[in-house]
This record gives C-alpha cells, sequence and structure tokens, in this order.
C-alpha cells in the first residue's frame, strides 16, 4: 500500500498527458473552441475522473481508444501515412491494456469505407442501391482495402513486439 499513492500519480499523469494529446488532435480535426469544450467534458468525464484515481487500466484504455480514433479521423483528412500507423500503435497499446478495445478494428473499417461519404454534402448522399454502388467504385475501393491492411498489419506488430510473451511462446 505504500507505493499505490505514487502509482496513482503516474495513472492521472498519464491520462493527463493522454486528454492533452486529445486536445491537439481536436484542435487539428475541428477549430480550436471545439477543441477546448471537448477537451473540459472529456477532462471532466465521471469514469475518466474515477479510473483515474484507482489503479486499474481503464482509464489509460479509453484515453488510448480516443487518440487511435482520432488519429483515423485525421489520416482520413489528410492521407498522410504516419496518422494511420499511429493509430494502429495506439489501438494495439489499448488491446494490450484491455482486449475490448479491439473493437476498433471493425471501426475502422467503417471510418475508412464511409469516409467519403461522411465528408459529403447533405444533398449529395446517394439515396439509390445505383447510386450507392457507383460512389463505391469511384471512391477507390482499393485504396481502403490498402489502408485497412496497413493498419490491421502494424497494430498485429505492435501487439507482437510490445507483448514479449508472444515471443516466447506465441501459440499458447
Amino acid at each position: 500500500f505504500a507505493a499505490l499513492p505514487q502509482r496513482r500519480l503516474v495513472l492521472a499523469l498519464a491520462n493527463t498527458l493522454l486528454v492533452l494529446a486529445g486536445f491537439s488532435l481536436l484542435r487539428c480535426l475541428f477549430n480550436h473552441s471545439i477543441a477546448v469544450i471537448a477537451t473540459i467534458l472529456i477532462a471532466l468525464d465521471p469514469f475518466l475522473l474515477t479510473q483515474s484515481r484507482v489503479y486499474r487500466t481503464e482509464g489509460i484504455t479509453v484515453g488510448l481508444m480516443l487518440l487511435s480514433v482520432l488519429m483515423l479521423l485525421y489520416y482520413a483528412q489528410v492521407q498522410q501515412w504516419r496518422w494511420l500507423l499511429a493509430s494502429a500503435v495506439l489501438a494495439a497499446l489499448a488491446a494490450l491494456t484491455k482486449l475490448t478495445s479491439l473493437y476498433l478494428l471493425p471501426f475502422t473499417v467503417v471510418v475508412l469505407l464511409f469516409w467519403p461519404i461522411l465528408q459529403s454534402k447533405p444533398g449529395a448522399l446517394p439515396l439509390t442501391l445505383g447510386k450507392f454502388g457507383q460512389f463505391f467504385t469511384s471512391v477507390r475501393l482499393k485504396q481502403v482495402i490498402v489502408d485497412i491492411l496497413i493498419w490491421s498489419l502494424t497494430l498485429v506488430a505492435a501487439f507482437f513486439l510490445l507483448w514479449p510473451a508472444l515471443w516466447v511462446a506465441p501459440l499458447h
């Protein structure tokens, strides 16, 4: 019990750094006002505040997942590979802390697949199945598949490299 305050301090500082990193990404994605409001709401979230005070990994997992999602969204906007790779590494770190964070796999597929639809104007959304099919042929489905494969392979590589038990007996 003597080391518990230091461990809590480390978790609180890690959660604070994750929230601050989230703020910088939110500022890149949106304007400064939205980033400030979103960061205040995230920082004052009761779940995050509670999990920052106890010695458990849920708070860290939430922060890593948030950063992974924000980096994925930023990649979808700017199309720079480093953001896609960083998103996958953070998803692997989140999966190493809590395996339930692997829901980021289908989330990433959906975001990369439907990002052009989300960015289109409301009147330009494809309403019929024919237009929907034309949309996906014009979106360059090949690029989306490559992005998903790169993200997935980076996640698996980071997971393997950061978990030394897999080096010794990967099948067990």
